[in-house]
């Protein structure tokens, strides 16, 4: 079983989901934020049951019909970067900033693996 750490961006974005679902209905804005919970937490399990996105590790599932759930794995956690609806034009490189030790770590732990 896998780790989640979600980023402060991606809890930005589940409450900007939120709060447009919820101009729409309330009921929608829960059934929304609830399939994404549940996706969220099926990644403890099958992460790699996703979509490559970005530079051959950062990941997307798609959640609900159109949203998207950005994330890479490192060792054994999951990390969530955004949470976004997937009809916007959005280039990979516009969404978030990947901090420096994930990407060291993450560079270690392929070098590691590779080296098995």
């Amino acid at each position: 079983m896998y780790n989640i750490q979600i980023f402060d961006s991606a809890y930005d974005d589940l409450d900007q989901i939120y709060n447009f679902c919820n101009n729409i209905s309330l009921n929608y804005a829960l059934k929304v934020r609830k399939q994404i919970a549940e996706s969220i937490n099926s990644l403890k399990f099958l992460p790699f049951a996703s979509s490559l996105y970005f530079k051959n590790f950062i990941r997307k599932k798609i959640v609900y019909k159109r949203y998207l759930i950005i994330f890479t794995v490192i060792s054994d956690t999951v990390f969530i970067y955004n949470i976004i609806d997937g009809r916007r034009n959005i280039k990979p490189t516009d969404l978030f900033k990947i901090p420096i030790f994930l990407l060291s770590n993450f560079l270690i732990y392929s070098n590691y693996l590779s080296n098995k």
